[in-house]
C-alpha cells in the first residue's frame, strides 16, 4: 500500500494458516501516528520454504520486528525457520496465543483500531473478517476461530510494541450505582 520509506519503523504479524485455507501476512508503520498498514500478503497453504521466503522479503523490504503464531506444531516449526540459531539479525518473536495472552493480543488490538491509533485502506478480505468477526471467535473458550488475515494484524501490532491507550484507572474501574 506504501513504498518503503529509509528511517522508518516497521512491525510484521504472520498467521500460517493450519487451520484455515491462507497464509495471511501484514506490515504495520510504526513510527506515525496513527500507525498505518503498508502490506498485505494472502496466499493459499504453500512449502513452508516459500512461506518463509515470502516472509522474509516482507521484513527485508520493511525492516522490522516480527510476531507470528506460534501456538501449533506448525507454528512452531516455522519459528524454527524464521529464527535458525545462530542468526542475531531478525527479531521475530514466535508467540503462543492461549489463554490469558491469547486474549490480550486481541483485546488490545481491538481497542487500538476502535480509538484510531490503526489505519488501513480498505482490503476487502480484510475488511470483511474484521467486521464478521464474533466473540465467539476470540473470548477464551470460545467455539470460533477468528480468521487469519484478523490474527495476522494483530500479531502485527504485538510487534509494534505500542500498547493501547486506554483511560488513566480504567482497569480497575468501580461501578457506579445509581441511586434511585
Amino acid at each position: 500500500f506504501e513504498p518503503p520509506v529509509a528511517g522508518a519503523i516497521y512491525a510484521h504479524g504472520g498467521d500460517w494458516a493450519r487451520t484455515r485455507d491462507f497464509v495471511e501476512t501484514a506490515a504495520l508503520r510504526t513510527d506515525v501516528m496513527p500507525m498505518r498498514f503498508v502490506a498485505y500478503q494472502r496466499f493459499r497453504k504453500r512449502p513452508a520454504g516459500y512461506i518463509v521466503a515470502k516472509f522474509e522479503r516482507q521484513m527485508a523490504r520493511y525492516p522490522g520486528k516480527a510476531s507470528h503464531d506460534s501456538t501449533s506444531l506448525g507454528g512452531k516449526l516455522m519459528q524454527d525457520l524464521l529464527s535458525p540459531e545462530g542468526r542475531d539479525d531478525v527479531d521475530i518473536e514466535g508467540f503462543d496465543m492461549v489463554g490469558r495472552r491469547r486474549q490480550n493480543l486481541f483485546t488490545d488490538y481491538i481497542i487500538a483500531i476502535e480509538s484510531e491509533q490503526i489505519v488501513a485502506p480498505r482490503v476487502e478480505v480484510l475488511y470483511h473478517q474484521h467486521r464478521t468477526l464474533r466473540n465467539e471467535d476470540i473470548r477464551p473458550g470460545g467455539t470460533g476461530h477468528p480468521p487469519d488475515g484478523f490474527v495476522a494484524c494483530a500479531m502485527a501490532y504485538r510487534a509494534s510494541e505500542a500498547r493501547p491507550l486506554r483511560l488513566a484507572g480504567a482497569e480497575h474501574r468501580v461501578p457506579i450505582v445509581v441511586a434511585r
